[in-house]
């Protein structure tokens, strides 16, 4: 303990923060109350970053069982040295000496975990250890921890979390297989399902164009039909007509056909469409769909109709 003390400067008639709080801690440190003691030294580091606090915070940690906590601070102790003018680091000379060997002794006392999640994760997922947020980059890695008690939590936007306890003492290697939510995967199978279920919206959005090209192309023709009438009425007489006449009646009777197929195609097509949007939002559908509208012009009009594959 004798290379703990002596670090800050206590004897001012007001001690700074980190002083106090590095003098807290190391009297927790020394009183064995460790939970309370190497936060308070934690702190102090932070408001006065030297040397000798972070290599007592790394003696509290080691004496407190944090092994992998403790052996990342003996490190970090090192590597400052080497960044101190010399005189400052020869001050150090015995921790420096210490920290060599407290690393090396305790480098083989860290446990390690992996954290194993499924090739293909969904999206959103979120892995927790100990309410921690291990991030992507981590998963099915071999990570130092400290010895103690672990829950591996895997949470997604919706559904129930899956959970998983375990204890990992001084040395011990685990690894955790997340297993996903059987209630997630039966939705991501649902959410294919719908996925396949856009044809029924895609053919629903064609029709309704058709739907509205015939009918334009419909109502054309009809304005072209009461414009040869106009023509046939000057040009023919108790049924003689000129021939300018005659050639009126043939053009409106082609123009009244187009107009009927027209007008009846798109009534056909609109009716089909809205059958569509009503069928895409029912269950999804897992075999192949296709729709196709037919016109089949006849003597006295047209017929007209929708076919479809389920």
């Amino acid at each position: 303990m004798g290379l703990v003390g002596g670090v800050l400067d206590v004897s001012a008639q007001e001690p700074s923060e980190a002083a106090r709080l590095f003098e807290q801690g190391l009297a927790d440190m020394r009183e064995g109350r460790h939970a309370t003691g190497c936060p308070a030294l934690a702190e102090s580091y932070r408001l006065e970053p030297l040397a000798g606090v972070l290599f007592t915070l790394a003696e509290c940690e080691a004496s407190w069982g944090k092994v992998f906590t403790a052996v990342g601070h003996y490190d970090e102790f090192l590597r400052l040295l080497v960044t101190l003018p010399p005189e400052q680091a020869a001050k150090h000379k015995e921790r420096r000496q210490v920290a060599l060997e407290k690393v090396s002794g305790l480098s083989r006392l860290v446990p390690h975990l992996v954290i194993a999640v499924p090739s293909d994760p969904p999206p959103g997922l979120v892995i927790k250890r100990n309410g921690e947020v291990v991030p992507a980059s981590s998963w099915g890695v071999s990570a130092g921890v400290d010895p103690g008690d672990y829950e591996i939590v895997a949470e997604l936007a919706e559904g129930p979390a899956w959970r998983r306890k375990i204890s990992l003492g001084r040395g011990e290697d685990a690894r955790v297989d997340v297993v996903l939510p059987k209630v997630e995967q039966e939705a991501a199978v649902t959410s294919k399902l719908e996925e396949r279920a856009n044809p029924y919206r895609t053919w629903a959005w064609v029709s309704a164009g058709v739907s509205a090209a015939s009918l334009v192309v419909g109502t054309a023709a009809g304005v072209i039909v009461v414009g040869k009438k106009g023509t046939i009425d000057d040009e023919c007489v108790d049924r003689r007509c000129t021939q300018n006449g005659l050639d009126a009646a043939d053009s409106a009777q082609t123009w009244g056909m187009v107009s009927t197929i027209g007008i009846g195609a798109g009534l056909a097509f609109g009716a089909a469409s809205a059958l569509l949007f009503m069928q895409e939002a029912d269950a999804p559908v897992e075999r192949g769909t296709a729709w196709r509208g037919w016109v089949s012009p006849g003597a006295q009009g047209a017929a007209l109709g929708v076919e479809g594959r389920f």
